[in-house]
């Protein structure tokens, strides 16, 4: 099973309800929050009522998550590094309608540009966990299901953010996904 969890943030900085298009965009252009990708019982991020974490930028790991959808249609492959790690990545391999999901990290070497890699690095390194198995077609939905909901929550928001140059990215890749 896989779920993907999130909440964005509401502090005295950054008040989604009242800013208007071109301050979000000259000035923040992403969603503050908390997230969490659930594989099963292993984790990434942190999500936790009680406890304040790091803020995610909601946009890009929406946008992320769903271009790995876009690259496990056409490859059996994805690795995704994740934003603000150096050498964290999300290990996608294929195996028949199920997906093996690793976190693994990356050996010391120049630092590679491209977030999402389609060919196995023979150096990646087993991270906490390995080999977890989910359904495909079911963490394809999730992402879909739960962008589509953080959508809907910026609209109740502030409907104008989604003109924003970064909404509107997310809303066509969502869109190519449900193809």
């Amino acid at each position: 099973m896989f779920t993907i969890r999130y909440k964005i943030i509401h502090d005295e900085f950054v008040d989604y309800r009242t800013i208007d298009l071109c301050d979000f965009e000259t000035n923040h252009g992403d969603i503050e929050g908390s997230l969490e990708l659930c594989f099963h019982d292993k984790t990434v991020g942190f999500l936790d009522d009680d406890f304040p974490a790091i803020p995610e930028w909601l946009v890009v790991w929406f946008r992320d998550l769903l271009t790995v959808s876009l690259y496990l249609l056409s490859h059996d492959y994805v690795a995704y590094k994740l934003p603000e790690a150096s050498r964290i990545w999300l290990e996608f391999k294929r195996s028949g309608d199920d997906l093996i999901v690793s976190l693994v990290e990356d050996v010391p070497r120049e630092e590679i540009t491209n977030h999402f890699i389609v060919e196995p690095l023979g150096e990646f390194q087993k991270s906490d966990w390995s080999g977890v198995r989910i359904k495909r077609e079911q963490f394809l939905r999730e992402i879909i299901d739960q962008t589509e909901g953080f959508l809907e929550e910026i609209r109740t928001i502030n409907p104008c953010l989604l003109q924003s140059t970064a909404l509107q990215k997310l809303m066509g890749l969502k869109e190519d996904c449900k193809k």
